[in-house]
């Protein structure tokens, strides 16, 4: 009879280990189950949420700060027209899902395209479910004139969004590259004479009453003989040497170049023109400014509004200019008359 009892009792021990394990495999495939539906069923969880919590699409964008000196916070050089069509280019590509990050995505492709952007630093959904966004905006300095049209360019020369009759962009312009404009906006305007030509608007526009004459910088003989000019609001020329990013032994430096024009903006006896009220004079010989009056414009000023060049009554037919500068009686040769300014003269 004992032994009767025993034999079940050892078979139930045998049995204990498999019930356990089988008991165990079964719970981790109901885990397993349950966590593969989940993932599955995970982005119609994600829609559905949304649906229910979605809101209208309203964009925020950090438009980029007027450089007035007069400009208050909040005040920007971008048009209304402009900020209209990036509002509706932002809208357009997101929806009021808060769970959708895809759209996010999909609004940063397309502002950046525009070529506004040097870098869109953020894109984010606010707790009152606003749209956030915050960029790096490219800034204009200047108009290449180029293809029949003045075109906006930025300080690293990347081509902008925007263009306009010439003439009518109200900027100091790049005149006569001879490397081809970009195809796409924020693609940078290759060659090397459209960099040279801002680089040395950069250091005019330093000088507020000088920059007032001034209508641009010709590069046209950047490419053949690194040379520069530039072109005043009455069509007159300055011929200016080279680059400023280039020094030649024996040529004036750019400061002293510079503080010639500012001599002759201050002298009555020159009209107080940065010019000399002349067609042509020339910056970069050692001994000082030349001014050929000889020189002719035949066309004057191709931009409407813009007055005539002419030689005001009492420029001096010859002889020494401010700090010694050489002048020219008519004719193609010119003569020096006193020495040049002491060497060192520089711009505050």
């Amino acid at each position: 009879m004992a032994e009767e009892t025993a034999q079940p009792v050892k078979a139930e021990r045998r049995l204990r280990p498999w019930v356990t394990r089988c008991l165990l495999a079964g719970g981790v495939l109901m885990l397993a189950g349950s966590v593969v539906a989940i993932i599955m069923l995970r982005p119609e969880i994600a829609a559905q949420v949304g649906q229910r919590r979605e809101q209208p699409v309203r964009v925020r964008m950090n438009w980029p700060q007027s450089p007035s000196p007069d400009a208050g916070p909040g005040d920007t050089w971008l048009p209304m027209k402009i900020r209209r069509e990036l509002l509706d280019l932002a809208t357009s590509t997101l929806t009021g899902n808060p769970m959708d990050a895809a759209s996010l995505a999909r609004c940063e492709g397309a502002l950046s395209e525009t070529g506004w952007f040097s870098r869109i630093t953020r894109i984010s959904r606010t707790a009152s479910g606003e749209i956030d966004i915050a960029a790096e905006w490219r800034q204009p300095v200047a108009a290449v004139r180029a293809d029949g049209l003045d075109w906006i360019v930025s300080e690293k020369t990347e081509l902008m969004p925007m263009h306009f009759p010439i003439g009518k962009s109200r900027m100091p312009l790049v005149l006569s590259p001879t490397s081809p404009r970009p195809e796409k906006p924020g693609q940078v305007w290759i060659g090397g004479d459209v960099e040279a030509g801002l680089a040395l608007l950069g250091h005019l526009t330093r000088h507020e009453d000088l920059m007032k004459q001034v209508k641009g910088v010709d590069v046209s003989q950047f490419t053949s003989r690194r040379r520069l000019a530039i072109i005043t609001e009455r069509g007159n020329r300055i011929e200016w040497g080279s680059p400023t990013t280039i020094r030649i032994p024996g040529e004036p430096s750019t400061q002293q170049k510079i503080a010639w024009m500012l001599e002759m903006l201050g002298d009555a006896k020159y009209s107080k023109r940065i010019d000399a009220g002349m067609p042509v004079i020339v910056l970069s010989n050692p001994a000082g400014v030349m001014i050929d009056r000889s020189a002719i414009n035949p066309d004057g000023p191709d931009d409407p509004g813009t007055a005539p060049p002419d030689s005001p009554p009492d420029a001096p037919p010859g002889g020494t200019g401010p700090s010694g500068m050489l002048t020219s009686e008519p004719g193609p040769d010119l003569t020096t008359t006193e020495p040049v300014s002491p060497a060192g003269d520089t711009v505050p």
